[in-house]
C-alpha cells in the first residue's frame, strides 16, 4: 500500500470539538499557530482548511519511545491473557516501532501538501522546538504530543501565547490522567490557577485556555450562526 493509500484528511472526533471551541472562542482569524504532536497531519490539515491566513508550525519527533508507565513484559502478559484488547483504540498507540512513525511523517508530508505554503514541519521535540519560538508570538497552539510531559509542556507554550490568544489541547481527564500515566488535567489547572485563568472543556476531552481575564465566549447559537453564514459565503 502506498503512501497516497494511507492519506486521510477528514476531521477526527476531537477534531471537530477543537473548531467548534475555537469559533466558540471567538477565534475567528488566526495568522500564527502551532500545533504540538502532529501524527499523520490530519489534525493540521483541518486547521489549515478552517482558517486561510493561519500559518501553522507542526512539531513533532515521530520517534518511538516506551511510556515508563507500561513495560513491555507488563504488556505482552495484559494482552496474552486479553486478546480482545490487543486492537482497542486505547491500547493500539502505546507501543509502536520506529518504522511506524516514519510512515506517519511520510503520511503527514502527503496529508499537508495542499498546505505547503502555509505549514512547516519541525521534526523535534516540544521542548527543543520551543527554544526558536519568541514569547507571546502565537494567536494559537494546540498540544497534542507526549502527555507525560504535559506539566512541562502546558507552562511552556503558554508563554509563547500572545495576550488573547488560546492555549488549547486534548486528553484533560483522559483515563490516563486519573489513572497517574499523563498529567494534562493537573498540569493545566494548576496553570489556570497560577494565571488567574479558567479552562473551558468540551466534548472528547478538548480544552481551552484564553490568555485573558476579560475574555467573552459565544454562546452555542451565535456560533453556530458564524459557521452557517461562512458556509452561505463559500
Amino acid at each position: 500500500m502506498s503512501i497516497a493509500d494511507l492519506v486521510e484528511r477528514h476531521p477526527e472526533k476531537h477534531t471537530r470539538f477543537l473548531l467548534r471551541g475555537l469559533r466558540r472562542a471567538r477565534c475567528r482569524n488566526p495568522k500564527k499557530g502551532i500545533e504540538v504532536g502532529v501524527s499523520r497531519g490530519r489534525n493540521a490539515y483541518n486547521m489549515l482548511e478552517s482558517f486561510p491566513n493561519l500559518h501553522l508550525i507542526g512539531i513533532d519527533p515521530w520517534e518511538a519511545f516506551e511510556p515508563e508507565h507500561v513495560s513491555r513484559k507488563f504488556a505482552a502478559d495484559f494482552f496474552e491473557a486479553r486478546p480482545r484488547v490487543r486492537q482497542h483504540r486505547v491500547f493500539r498507540h502505546i507501543f509502536k516501532t520506529q518504522e511506524y512513525h516514519e510512515q506517519n511523517y511520510e503520511i503527514a508530508k502527503a496529508t499537508l501538501e495542499p498546505f505547503s505554503d502555509r505549514i512547516d514541519l519541525w521534526r523535534t521535540t516540544s521542548q527543543q522546538a520551543s527554544t526558536q519560538i519568541g514569547d507571546e508570538t502565537q494567536d494559537l497552539v494546540f498540544i497534542d504530543g507526549d502527555h507525560t510531559q504535559a506539566n512541562i509542556d502546558v507552562p511552556l507554550w503558554f508563554a509563547k501565547v500572545k495576550r488573547g490568544g488560546i492555549l488549547c489541547g486534548h486528553d484533560y481527564g483522559n483515563w490516563h490522567d486519573w489513572a497517574g500515566h499523563w498529567n494534562v488535567k493537573p498540569s493545566v489547572d494548576k496553570l489556570c490557577k497560577d494565571e488567574g485563568l479558567s479552562v473551558r472543556l468540551f466534548r472528547c476531552h478538548v480544552w481551552f485556555v484564553v490568555k485573558s481575564t476579560t475574555h467573552e465566549w459565544l454562546e452555542e447559537d451565535d456560533a453556530s450562526t458564524i459557521t452557517r453564514t461562512r458556509r452561505r459565503r463559500d
